[in-house]
């Protein structure tokens, strides 16, 4: 449940709402259209936005490598 809590920043800041329910119910989609509990995220920007900013920081050099990308490189 705490991953579930620490990703649903990442997906809101990329412009997707998140839902976060219990998947006890069965199927837990209907439980959730029949008005189970659930927590909601909201996103905190459109896609489109997020898209634009994401590019822009691309760009501009700003955008995060994955640790263990590719190896580094030395000069000898």
């Amino acid at each position: 449940m705490v991953s579930k809590i620490i990703a649903a920043p990442i997906a809101t800041g990329t412009g997707c709402n998140v839902e976060i329910a219990k998947a006890e119910a069965h199927p837990p989609l209907m439980a959730l259209t029949e008005g189970g509990r659930h927590t909601l995220f909201r996103a905190s920007l459109t896609p489109a936005i997020a898209r634009k900013r994401w590019d822009r920081r691309r760009r501009l050099g700003h955008a995060r490598r994955s640790t263990g990308s590719s190896p580094r490189r030395t000069t000898s």
